[in-house]
């Protein structure tokens, strides 16, 4: 029987649905601060930075233990920073101490060894409350398509793929529609 130090976590998939209530959008640009700071400023530092982002507030229509909950959403477009969304499954490969890329024997293939990223985002509970906080960060390219989506349409629902590692909540995927999921 293994010991509790030497358990995985389990880990637990569920599909949330969330009708939009309330939006706000936020959109900017100009030059890059880090430019003018000699911590940040190195020769690919960018002289110009955009931004934009949408908080959404919404309601819980799906999972049933979820439905009177609240949960706000904040999308945060980014295409430099904390993800690289134009890595690639062949930069995730795991290397050894000497920087060897790792492959695990499985029958007679070695296949690969990969350490992906997990999430694009968190989710956490406010404590004391029915509310829910979610931090998702996409391409600013697709936030734009978002922020359209939500000022177009009358009803725009979410729908997240959550996945809980022990404690710790991740946000693995998140998509807005124009149709209701729970109709299908």
């Amino acid at each position: 029987m293994p010991t509790a130090k030497h358990r995985r976590p389990t880990v637990e998939h569920s599909q949330i649905t969330l009708k939009v209530r309330d939006f706000s959008i936020h959109a900017g640009g100009g030059i890059n601060y880090e430019i003018h700071d000699h911590r940040y400023a190195f020769d690919e530092t960018r002289v110009y930075k955009f931004d934009n982002s949408i908080e959404i507030v919404s309601d819980c229509t799906w999972p049933e233990e979820r439905i009177k909950d609240e949960f706000r959403v904040h999308i945060r477009g980014q295409d430099t920073g904390i993800f690289d969304f134009e890595s690639t499954l062949s930069e995730h490969h795991v290397t050894d101490k000497n920087g060897c890329p790792k492959y695990r024997k499985r029958g007679k293939y070695e296949i690969p060894v990969y350490d992906p990223p997990d999430s694009i985002g968190m989710i956490e509970k406010v404590r004391g409350e029915s509310v829910w906080q979610v931090n998702a960060w996409l391409p600013q390219s697709v936030t734009s398509d978002l922020q359209r989506l939500v000022t177009t349409c009358p009803n725009v629902y979410i729908e997240i793929h959550e996945v809980k590692t022990g404690k710790r909540r991740a946000l693995r995927s998140i998509q807005l529609s124009s149709k209701d999921p729970d109709s299908e």
